[in-house]
């Protein structure tokens, strides 16, 4: 006989009809118990696993590259080789001593290129392959950071274990490896900086703390100091750690990671002021950037022509003039542009913003197509069409079981959004990419318990994902 009370009863019930059994695993229902559901330990067995995979995705690409591997050392290994040199932070477009001074990109990168070139010989094999490895070493990194916010955001570990092998293994991440660049470093350091904001709101006592405000601070400080692009992320990340907080609370905790924030940028700021003149934030070259991505022959990807690395005539300029001259110069030339055409800016957004998530049809790229047809590339095409499909169709599901997964794709268009001004090009899409990834592994895994045990919300709060 059943236990509920009458007036809880439904009405066929108290017609003295039995009610049909409701099968509650069949649906996704807009609220869920999943907030019940403790959060899952990674496990030491998980995180060894990802990072293994990653490891050896990494090397057995940079093997096949062959020779390949040693070149394009330019930009930010050749500002580390004036740095190793003794000459200072000093232009990528002219190698003497007296070269003027750049702000060309962040310190991290090329000052941690040119301790390895002390150390080892500058662009010797040994440093070279010091620096693939950190590489290898990064892509691990921001694999395992996948595997823990899979686990925490989503409560179950099948969830991170497969979020660190998706990226561990997909090309979008791993053809980066042969690249002299801080794009995984700074994707490291983007990642673990928002695997300590959910570490920070996960500990169900006393979760942000002054300390914990201060490391996260100190985390973004890092951030800024690799990749400057990454700033609009800042206050959401934040925000995260502290909302769970009295909003009093809020103002004085972000206002302790902002001190340690600016603390941390504080002494680069000073020597580009001394070196340039004028305050900006971390790096120079935004309007060099806006004219180089508007010029009348873009549609939205990037584009090398008229970049002072490619073509002479600018890279003269460029170091006739001193660089601040020269990107006020690209200024007014954007300005000149998008003003006899502000139509074409706009059309070039749009491209750029569709390109962030789904990247060029058309574009082969520094990793060629191997599957190029009327024009399109059709594995680039299928790479990123898939994870976008079931990075979405997974946050929609994950929304529907009533996780708060809002953040995760706002997070995903902020690591991006600087570029729809500018330019798309791989490297540039990595961190939205990173966060795609998330909803996508909890779909795979959600997708595979219902097909294997009928049921969503049931398979987590029983353990059975875990």
């Amino acid at each position: 006989m059943s236990t509920v009370p009458a007036a809880e009863q439904p009405s066929a019930d108290r017609a003295g009809a039995a009610a049909p059994p409701i099968d509650e695993s069949a649906v996704m229902p807009y609220r869920s118990p999943i907030t019940s559901v403790p959060p899952a330990d990674v496990g030491a067995g998980a995180i060894v696993f990802v990072a293994l995979l990653a490891l050896l995705a990494s090397f057995a690409y940079l093997v096949s590259q062959g020779p390949q591997r040693y070149k394009d050392l330019f930009e930010e290994p050749k500002i580390a080789t004036h740095v190793a040199l003794g000459h200072g932070f000093r232009t990528p477009l002219d190698d003497s001593p007296g070269a003027i001074a750049t702000s060309w990109c962040a310190p991290i990168y090329p000052y941690t290129m040119a301790i390895v070139y002390r150390v080892l010989g500058v662009e010797t094999r040994a440093s070279l392959n010091a620096m693939l490895a950190l590489n290898a070493a990064c892509l691990a990194a921001v694999a395992v950071a996948a595997c823990v916010m899979g686990a925490w955001i989503f409560r179950s570990r099948a969830t991170g274990v497969v979020a660190g092998a998706i990226v561990a293994l997909h090309p979008i991440f791993v053809w980066r490896t042969v690249f002299y660049w801080d794009t995984l470093l700074a994707l490291a350091v983007f990642a673990w900086v928002v695997v300590i904001a959910l570490w920070i709101r996960r500990e169900p006592r006393r979760r942000a703390t002054v300390p914990k405000l201060a490391l996260l601070g100190a985390g973004l400080g890092l951030l800024a100091l690799t990749n400057a692009a990454y700033a609009l992320t800042f206050p959401l990340i934040v925000l995260m750690a502290v909302w769970d907080t009295s909003w009093a609370s809020r103002v004085r905790l972000s206002f302790v990671a902002l001190l340690v924030f600016l603390l941390m940028i504080t002494p680069w700021t000073i020597r580009n002021y001394r070196q340039f003149g004028k305050l900006f934030f971390i790096r120079g070259g935004t309007n060099m950037e806006m004219w180089l991505a508007n010029q009348p022959l873009s549609y939205g990807w990037v584009i090398a022509v008229n970049h002072p690395r490619i073509t002479s005539s600018e890279r003269q300029q460029m170091l006739r003039l001193g660089e601040n001259a020269y990107y006020e110069e690209c200024g007014r030339r954007f300005v000149r542009d998008y003003d006899a055409d502000p139509s074409s800016f706009r059309w070039r957004s749009w491209n750029r913003f569709v390109y962030l998530f789904f990247g060029d049809p058309k574009e082969s790229g520094a990793v060629p197509s191997l599957w190029h047809v009327g024009g399109y590339a059709l594995d680039k095409i299928a790479i990123n069409g898939v994870l976008l499909v079931l990075g979405l169709a997974g946050a929609w599901t994950a929304r529907r079981l009533g996780y708060r997964i809002g953040w995760v794709l706002l997070l995903a268009l902020l690591a991006g959004a600087p570029f729809v001004v500018t330019y798309i090009s791989y490297r540039y899409v990595m961190p939205t990419r990173l966060m795609l990834v998330l909803p996508c592994a909890f779909l795979l895994v959600a997708v595979y318990g219902r097909l294997r045990h009928r049921a969503w919300v049931e398979n987590i709060a029983a353990g059975r994902l875990q």
